[in-house]
């Protein structure tokens, strides 16, 4: 698969913390180690519940057990970068900040999927790498060294990227697992992103402890979007 010279390496990664890696993630996903996620179980879908309200996000359902997404839901796409985001009712993002930051995120199976469809849309907007690190990662050591290096420059890839479907892999309330098939220059690949319900909206997840933690996303080639949800914008 064909892709944009990376400006950040893997060997990078370590160093600079979670801003290159998510970076590196949307942009130049073939370029990475790529390692495949079994598939799991989902369990059957159960019926939303409301929430209080969070601070700064307005009131959204809530999901209290597990469940899935069997349909694509109805999406209103918004070019962000150069990849269109996904917005649906009920599920956010319920706020866009006046920089481009997109959050607040139904805690459902919906919800999750618009979150990670969207993290990884706007790390094609250099200007909210910083806000990735700050305000879309769990804390930890990794996120502590993102915030404590500066945002690495360079140029980011000109190639527009596409969503073309999306598996719920696994949902409760306070972990989901979301693969999303992305497309860029014909070819597809696989993201499949961990999210951490945290302090009222979802984050990605990281795995491992000290100098080793990174984030809880994984990557492979995807020969055909069998098993997913058509899923994508204009």
């Amino acid at each position: 698969m064909s892709a944009e010279k990376p400006f950040w390496t893997p060997k990078t990664l370590a160093a600079a913390g979670v801003v290159a890696a998510i970076a590196i993630a949307a942009i130049v996903l073939s370029l990475l180690d790529l390692t495949d996620r079994g598939p799991a179980g989902v369990p059957s879908s159960s019926s939303p519940a409301a929430e209080p309200s969070r601070v700064g996000c307005p009131q959204l359902p809530a999901d209290t057990g597990s469940g899935t997404v069997s349909e694509a839901p109805a999406t209103k796409w918004t070019l962000v970068g150069r990849m269109a985001a996904p917005e649906v009712a009920d599920a956010g993002p319920a706020v866009v900040d006046p920089d481009g930051w997109r959050h607040c995120y139904a805690r459902t199976p919906t919800g999750a999927l618009v979150a990670a469809a969207n993290y990884i849309a706007m790390t094609g907007v250099p200007e909210l790498v910083g806000r990735l690190a700050k305000d879309g990662i769990m804390p930890g050591d990794l996120r502590d060294r993102a915030l404590s290096t500066p945002t690495p420059s360079g140029p980011h890839s000109s190639a527009p990227m596409q969503f073309r479907g999306f598996r719920v892999v696994s949902f409760t309330p306070d972990m989901a697992v979301i693969d999303l098939a992305i497309e860029m220059r014909g070819n597809s690949t696989s993201a499949t992103m961990t999210l951490r319900w945290y302090q009222g909206d979802w984050r990605i997840g990281v795995r491992g402890e000290g100098a080793a933690q990174e984030l809880d996303i994984d990557y492979g080639n995807l020969p055909s979007l069998y098993g997913y949800v058509n899923w994508a914008g204009a």
